[in-house]
């Protein structure tokens, strides 16, 4: 099979977790090119169209996966091949760009969402659900005082991860300082995930205390899904599908967007990390098939149905 992936690269580069999953569809098997579109708004992403429509004939794709719901909207306005589209949460949970991703799912074969949370916004319970894969392989447990010694962390801090750059808004990153703040241990530090390679954030993930997520709105965050492959205990507000993914998680706690609430959940689970050490989230993402082997699966069984294969 040949797939064509279509999405943004507006950040400089495209999303990691559409890398990683090309980079396993490709060990599947299939052939595959990407598309990275550079542009914002709606008329610098329809700009691309007159390349992507000479990119499609000569690739020849039997099939276009668009990541998001404006690449979605772009990819279907051409008409040479099919289009099937992944909605990851922004673009249904804002409702602005939702009415572009509305008109996407008119004008694709077919569509995904990563959490129910979002098939449900959108009025369509029955919508397939793919959520992103983690790489088990990558985002492995490492021995806490290992990987923080590799990055040369301050031995006598205690270091949290937060779930992305402070300045992102959707992160809300000052209800994570308001929770630490009522920590009131000075010893905390909270570290922003940004500009880091990837084998840099797992050793990261691992060499921190806990993860922090305070996120006002996501879809099926990978943060999440990477903390839970490398043991690492987990504070997060309960958005997007981050309950169902976390389960019964022992060092993992999914609290109400409240300082108070979150300053306590940062102290049990710094307390897990110091006297239990790693959690058993990697057992909960194979037992949830999150890997990335085995979404690559049914992402390629999903093609399949739509090219009646």
């Amino acid at each position: 099979m040949r797939l064509l992936i279509v999405c943004s690269a507006n950040a400089g580069q495209i999303s990691p977790f559409v890398a990683d999953q090309a980079e396993h569809l490709q060990r599947q098997g299939l052939v595959l090119e990407i598309f990275a579109i550079k542009g914002k708004g709606i008329r610098g992403y329809l700009s691309n169209l007159p390349a992507l429509k000479k990119k499609i004939r000569a690739f020849k794709p039997d099939l276009v996966h668009a990541h998001s719901g404006m690449s979605a909207l772009l990819a279907s306005l051409q008409r040479i091949r099919p289009v099937v589209v992944t909605f990851h949460g922004t673009d249904i949970n804002n409702a602005r760009l939702r009415r572009f991703s509305r008109l996407a799912m008119l004008l694709s074969a077919r569509q995904m969402v990563v959490s129910k949370h979002m098939a449900t916004l959108l009025g369509k319970p029955e919508m397939t659900v793919i959520p992103c894969g983690v790489d088990t392989h990558l985002f492995s447990p490492v021995k806490r005082e290992d990987a923080a010694n590799d990055l040369k962390l301050d031995k006598d801090k205690i270091h949290l991860l937060f779930a992305s750059s402070f300045s992102n808004t959707l992160k809300n990153y000052p209800l994570a300082k308001a929770a630490i703040e009522q920590c009131n241990d000075v010893r905390i530090q909270l570290h922003p995930l940004e500009k880091i390679d990837r084998q840099t954030v797992a050793r990261m993930i691992n060499a921190c205390h806990a993860c922090l997520m305070t996120s006002i709105s996501e879809g099926s965050p990978q943060f999440i899904k990477e903390a839970l492959a490398c043991g690492t205990p987990i504070i997060t507000t309960d958005v997007g599908d981050v309950s169902e993914t976390i389960g019964q998680t022992s060092g993992c706690f999914v609290c109400p967007p409240e300082p108070a609430q979150l300053a306590i959940a940062i102290k049990q689970a710094i307390s897990f990390s110091e006297e239990s050490g790693k959690t058993n989230g990697p057992s909960q993402i194979q037992q949830a098939g999150l890997d990335a082997e085995n979404i690559s699966r049914r992402l390629i069984s999903f093609y399949n149905k739509v090219l009646d294969k």
